[in-house]
């Protein structure tokens, strides 16, 4: 039986998991404009901070994807991404609760896993390799079932696994 479930580590930039028979393994970035085509992205302690939001009027870019637990939603054409993954949040995404009981709420919405371009990543999922994304995004459409993404590890990368990608069915 599949367990049709992905993690998104923040801090080790990598995207894994399976659905259905098909495992996966890829780098991916999130937040910072990191998997932008070209320059401009950041990678400055402050471009990993969650709570960040975009404001390209002081060209600010929104932090990495809040950590919780995500369903995702196969999106056959988007009007800016195309084919991608919407990550419907669950509530376990939406606050955070400190050591004090502080409870900060993230404020952001709106996240997918996506192609990359221009503009990078302001919190959506962006994976290196095309070709493991595309399978990706089959796997979610043809799947039996919910698939769940996990992420997890906020903060400041670890140094790179040299993780170029793969699905294996």
């Amino acid at each position: 039986m599949s367990s049709n479930t992905l993690s998104y580590s923040i801090a080790t930039e990598t995207l894994s998991g399976t659905i259905g028979i098909t495992t996966f393994l890829v780098r991916a970035w999130s937040g910072g404009r990191r998997g932008a085509k070209g320059p401009g992205a950041q990678s400055t302690p402050r471009s990993y901070d969650v709570f960040r939001k975009e404001d390209h009027g002081k060209g600010v870019h929104g932090g990495p994807i809040p950590p919780g637990i995500y369903l995702c939603r196969y999106v056959a054409n988007h009007a800016k991404f195309h084919e991608c993954i919407f990550l419907a949040q669950t509530l376990t995404s939406l606050f955070r609760v400190d050591a004090n009981a502080t409870i900060r709420f993230y404020g952001r919405d709106a996240f997918y896993i996506h192609g990359r371009g221009p503009h990078g990543s302001d919190g959506c999922i962006v994976p290196e390799n095309e070709a493991v994304r595309l399978q990706l995004n089959k796997s979610v459409k043809n799947s039996q079932g919910t698939v769940m993404l996990q992420v997890v590890d906020p903060g400041f990368p670890l140094p790179a696994t040299g993780i170029r990608g793969r699905a294996v069915a």
